[in-house]
């Protein structure tokens, strides 16, 4: 039986974060929603194949991994890639449908429906409603906000540890380091622990990857995440249900939150319930407020247009990929920035900007222009070792053109460009 892994246009509700990866890329605890859903089917792992968005094909095809966009006309069980999987799927059955206040969740069909089946840009409840399927509503946990992926991040830090069964393991030394519950701590090979470090695991586990480093003093409080050749900076203060994804600096304090990868937040500042895309740079002393003065829930404007209400106390910002901030940025709770952004300057930060924005809060803001912005990113990702790909660049210039209408609606100013 063939799996097809699939984008529906939910991921709207995920950007900025979706803007540069599907939405089962995005990471919650050890693994990303792909791999969470692909551990309860271990016994067709070779029959898996990726739905994604046209713009993102290229890039997503260069791991190799699994066929891209290729359904074959056999029989197909369809798996919504915002799932957040806790649970075996039941695959058995013909041509059924669940959904849940119009999201396709999973589905069904047999090889005669598959050779009529046309494959969307992305899926919705009418592309397989066209099929007469017999349709049953559910209740499984997707992710339809970035906040959803959040409240469970300890839950499945605890439970990603527990099942990799590495808990207990310390492959590198952890002397004159304090470690409460060390049976619920990994450490990974050629990790660095300097003197005075604490890591206490008496509240969830704590799984450090390889060639992370650990600089002195800094408290570590579980379930906390910390990816490889990660560096944790002096006297940082990290709390339960961070997330911290490979090649980050980290420092200051920082609770409930998730970066994705190759983010620098290595000064002083708070960071809480916020989700960060990739090489992501904060300023010194960038804070973010996660609760409202009045208690009251946070609210979300998550695109020029809508505002959500999250129904949640806490929920910090959510920040896409290659965003720059000043030193002393402030954001308010419920912030969402887009991918190539570059804003600074007193005060709180406008609540929404979409990508490729360049925003100095003493004067409106303008665009920031994919050429500048891209080159910049090259400079960035050279600095760690990594190249730009143009497939990778493409989708940069994609996102341009996707976010026009969005700074059109904010009336976003054309920057002006250099006559060089």
């Amino acid at each position: 039986m063939q799996i097809c892994i699939f984008e529906d246009k939910g991921y709207a509700n995920l950007l900025p974060l979706t803007y540069t990866r599907p939405a089962y890329l995005l990471r919650s605890g050890l693994k990303s929603l792909l791999e969470k859903i692909l551990i309860h089917l271990p016994e067709v792992q070779d029959n898996i194949v990726l739905h994604c968005r046209k713009e993102l094909q290229p890039w997503l095809k260069m791991s190799g991994k699994y066929p891209i966009n290729e359904l074959r006309a056999e029989e197909t069980f369809f798996i919504n890639g915002r799932l957040l999987a806790g649970a075996p799927f039941k695959t058995n059955g013909k041509n059924f449908l669940l959904s849940y206040n119009d999201v396709p969740l999973l589905a069904k069909l047999d090889a005669k429906t598959m050779r009529k089946f046309t494959l969307p840009p992305v899926f919705d409840l009418k592309t397989f409603r066209a099929y007469h399927l017999a349709e049953t509503k559910s209740s499984l946990p997707i992710a339809n906000y970035f906040w959803d992926i959040l409240a469970g991040s300890g839950v499945d830090i605890n439970a990603d540890a527990q099942r990799s069964g590495q808990l207990g393991q310390h492959f590198s030394s952890a002397a004159r380091v304090q470690m409460v519950n060390a049976q619920n701590i990994f450490i990974g090979r050629n990790v660095v622990l300097k003197p005075g470090v604490v890591l206490d695991a008496s509240g969830g586990s704590i799984y450090i990857a390889d060639q992370a480093e650990i600089l002195p003093n800094a408290v570590i409080i579980g379930p906390v995440y910390i990816g490889e050749k990660t560096l944790i900076k002096t006297a940082a203060k990290i709390y339960g249900g961070t997330n911290i994804g490979p090649v980050c600096k980290v420092g200051g304090e920082v609770e409930s939150s998730t970066l994705l990868g190759y983010a620098n937040k290595q000064h002083d500042g708070f960071l809480g319930h916020s989700y960060l895309g990739e090489w992501v740079n904060l300023g010194a002393g960038t804070e973010n407020s996660d609760l409202k003065n009045n208690y009251h829930p946070v609210k979300v404007q998550i695109s020029a247009g809508r505002r959500i209400n999250s129904d949640l106390q806490f929920v910090g910002c959510c920040i896409g990929d290659h965003v720059k901030t000043g030193i002393k940025t402030m954001l308010a709770a419920g912030s969402l920035i887009g991918c190539f952004n570059n804003i600074y300057g007193a005060g709180f930060q406008p609540k929404y900007l979409p990508p490729f924005v360049w925003n100095d809060n003493s004067v409106p803001p303008v665009e920031h222009q994919p050429e500048q912005a891209i080159q910049t990113a090259k400079v960035v990702m050279a600095r760690r070792g990594f190249e730009l790909s143009r497939e990778q660049e493409r989708i940069y210039r994609q996102v341009w053109q996707n976010s026009a209408k969005e700074r059109k609606l904010l009336k976003i100013q054309e920057a002006q460009r250099s006559k060089k």
